[in-house]
């Protein structure tokens, strides 16, 4: 017989309080740097788990989580819908249900068959080919930046290196002027803030203002912004980005403007800030295993892409994504009725004892490899090949500098965001002997 979470769970004081715990830190990603403990011994007690206080599933492990990601009966685009919904009230001007709606009409938030269609226009650009096209630029970016913190015995690698490096890759295969970053990264951060209200009533007393206000901010500016570009585009025979997907507008219903102004969003703001957490929590990884950083260092040819893909299971970006039922369903002998949200914790289910050997371990030579940090299924994530080569290209050049990174500090700080995103990486810089 299934388990329906209407009937409530008895569970142990114990119990109750890791509940608890999981879900305010879910609730304020603030409130805790290693959120790792409580995901084991939630993963422990209910992999597939009902949150009285979050009112949603919370799934934490890697079978589970798999099977959530390529079930059809789960979807992405009511699950965007409750994630993003809550930023309009009926009071608000009709631009800023348009800016909305267009970060809702993005890949990320659609099902299919809108999915596909787009995914299928978009994922040209982020072939192995074509991204292979973008390593030497790439290198280039990586040694710019590297020569211009050379000598710094101090400096904060995620916001010094780790962050320059995607924003100057994106920018130029987007051919979004690379001088008007400092225009839009605030924009960025105040669009990440909002996830953390995923799946909240519209009515619910405790959403903040100033974050309301910050996120319609943002998708406006975001707006505007892209459909001045795109503005200036049309006509363009460019092969850059915005221009290959203006002409795809163009020629039809292929794509609608406001999809066009979503997917660029979406590229931007996933093109850099995702990787730039990557590369920055695989350097605290390193820093905090010297062991490891031993092994890049020894051969960063051959160690590089193995960092990566350690990263992304051990300590990746994305911590998870939600989903809501179309119908009844069974995970993990739990009934999921319809209309039931569920939270995939990535990060959760990539540390699962079931499907790793010593899963709390950093180690780049481990044989039990892969991961769900690019989700799986359909909603693959369409620029991993992108994102892996910029890190790789960026551990390689990290790991074959004769000076060596430590931590300057142990105090850290991540973002209120639904990532795994620190505010910054304080390092010591030093020399080799």
């Amino acid at each position: 017989m299934l388990n329906d979470h209407r009937a409530k769970a008895i569970r142990t004081p114990s119990e109750e309080k890791v509940a608890h715990d999981v879900a305010a830190f879910l609730g304020d990603t603030s409130s805790s740097t290693d959120p790792y403990p409580l995901y084991a011994r939630l993963r422990e007690l209910e992999p597939v788990h009902w949150s009285e206080v979050l009112g949603c599933w919370v799934v934490t492990s890697y079978a589970h989580a798999e099977e959530c990601f390529r079930d059809v009966r789960l979807s992405r685009y009511e699950a965007g819908f409750r994630q993003f919904d809550w930023i309009v009230t009926e009071d608000d001007p009709p631009d800023v249900r348009r800016a909305v709606d267009t970060w809702r009409s993005t890949i990320l938030n659609l099902d299919p068959p809108d999915h596909t269609r787009l995914r299928k226009l978009i994922s040209r650009a982020f072939t192995v080919r074509a991204v292979s096209a973008w390593k030497q630029r790439t290198e280039t970016i990586v040694d710019t930046v590297l020569n211009g913190v050379e000598g710094r015995a101090e400096l904060d690698l995620l916001n010094d290196v780790a962050y320059p490096i995607p924003e100057a890759v994106i920018c130029e295969i987007l051919g979004v002027p690379v001088e008007d970053h400092d225009t839009w990264k605030s924009w960025s951060g105040g669009l990440n803030r909002t996830a953390i209200f995923s799946g909240r009533s519209r009515d619910t007393d405790d959403l903040p203002v100033e974050v309301r206000k910050v996120a319609q901010e943002s998708l406006l500016n975001w707006y505007y912004y892209f459909n001045d570009l795109i503005s200036r585009r049309r006509g363009s025979t460019s092969d850059d980005l915005v221009s290959l997907l203006v002409r795809a507008e163009e020629e039809g219903d292929r794509l609608t403007i406001d999809e066009l102004i979503g997917t660029l969003t979406l590229l931007i703001n996933a093109g850099h800030d995702t990787t730039a957490n990557l590369i920055g929590n695989g350097m605290l990884a390193l820093m905090r295993h010297p062991q490891q950083y031993a092994l890049l260092r020894a051969d960063p040819e051959l160690r590089a892409a193995a960092v990566v893909e350690e990263t992304l299971r051990y300590d990746g970006s994305a911590r998870g994504q939600p989903r809501v039922a179309l119908t009844d369903l069974e995970v993990g002998g739990r009934l999921i009725s319809a209309g039931d949200t569920v939270m995939v914790i990535v990060n959760a289910a990539n540390r699962d004892p079931e499907r790793y050997t010593r899963p709390e371990e950093f180690d780049i030579e481990r044989s039990d490899q892969g991961h769900l940090a690019f989700a799986s299924g359909i909603h693959f994530c369409v620029g991993a090949s992108l994102a892996r080569m910029e890190a790789e290209v960026a551990f390689r050049k990290l790991g074959e500098l004769p000076s060596v990174f430590t931590l300057a500090s142990q105090e850290l700080s991540y973002r209120p965001t639904h990532g795994r995103s620190l505010t910054g990486l304080p390092v010591h810089q030093l020399v080799s002997l």
